[in-house]
């Protein structure tokens, strides 16, 4: 039973140096960029900066949204003026509509049988009918 005892002690301290060793903490792998961590932000903080300010062949942050925001915008708000009239024109049409249909039934119903008209007919706004204006 002893011997047993010293073969069980033997196997837990193979296990407790393997287990030991499984969970050190090993070096890191090999890295193709040996700059440390201080230069690595310089490096990059370099990099955003020359993005940021510099003229790099139109690759900058200023070119790149005077290209894609300011110049799309600019060609939006110059079609607008377009856009506005031809807005104002429809509604124009549709107002002057609504207005023709809305006298010429009010005239119909209430007007025209006070004066003796059979029929009223509406040219934009003012309404003329066989006896006159009204």
């Amino acid at each position: 039973m002893a011997q047993e005892l010293d073969k069980v002690v033997e196997e837990t301290r193979k296990l407790d140096e393997q287990l030991t060793q499984a969970t050190k903490p090993g070096k890191s792998p090999p890295s193709q960029d040996t700059e440390i961590p201080a230069q690595a932000v310089d490096s990059t903080f370099g990099k955003v900066k020359k993005f940021v300010s510099e003229t790099n062949n139109g690759d900058n942050i200023t070119e790149k949204f005077k290209s894609k925001v300011i110049d799309e915008l600019q060609k939006k708000v110059q079609e607008l003026p377009e856009a506005v009239n031809q807005f104002d024109s429809e509604a124009q049409k549709q107002i002057r509509a609504a207005a023709t249909t809305a006298i010429t039934k009010a005239a119909e119903s209430r007007i025209a049988p006070i004066v003796g008209v059979s029929w009223v007919r509406c040219i934009d706004i003012p309404c003329i009918g066989e006896r006159g204006s009204l």
